[in-house]
């Protein structure tokens, strides 16, 4: 990981040293290219499953909880609130919605109840299509989510990292 923030942080800064310097540029993004990059972008999108995973466990803890009984959730509930990034949505066997996190709604869209369903709905779908979910057991809820900002930027420039390896190559 430190490798790719290293690479993500290196390569903008290759292209604005001018002219002078691109023969050295040049062997930095050689080298640079040598890295397996597309094992970093399977540890990004790997890295992201994985929280997600962990917040379906801290989800299906607090479905669990039985009021009665007196317990330490907080690591549940602090599980929740970590996700800061990642777009989801949970929804029931009824399809109603439990909890959306991170969607970037517009305070027009907020403000208005049917456009706020009607936005949540398009972007299940979205998720459907280019996201995941997963099953909550026990529970007939399903989360759905899909890449974060940041990991989206991220896969970008990991794009351009190849684009550029690559005509490296072809030199």
């Amino acid at each position: 990981m430190k490798k790719l923030l290293l690479l993500l942080l290196c390569v903008p800064l290759l292209f604005s040293c001018g002219e002078e310097k691109e023969k050295e540029n040049y062997y930095l993004l050689k080298e640079i290219c040598d890295c397996d990059i597309q094992a970093f972008e399977k540890i990004i999108k790997r890295e992201e499953a994985d929280n997600m995973r962990n917040f379906v466990k801290a989800i299906q803890n607090l479905n669990n909880m039985d009021p009665n009984t007196k317990g330490d959730f907080s690591l549940s509930i602090d599980i929740i609130k970590q996700n800061m990034n990642i777009p989801l949505i949970l929804i029931d066997e009824s399809q109603d919605v439990l909890l959306d996190k991170n969607l970037h709604i517009s305070d027009e869209i907020l403000n208005n109840p049917k456009k706020k369903k009607e936005y949540i709905l398009n972007e299940i779908e979205i998720m459907k299509q280019v996201g995941d979910s997963i099953s909550i057991d026990g529970f007939n809820q399903k989360l759905y989510y899909k890449s974060s900002d940041v990991n989206n930027k991220i896969i970008e420039s990991i794009d351009l990292i190849n684009k550029a390896c690559e005509k490296i190559k072809t030199k």
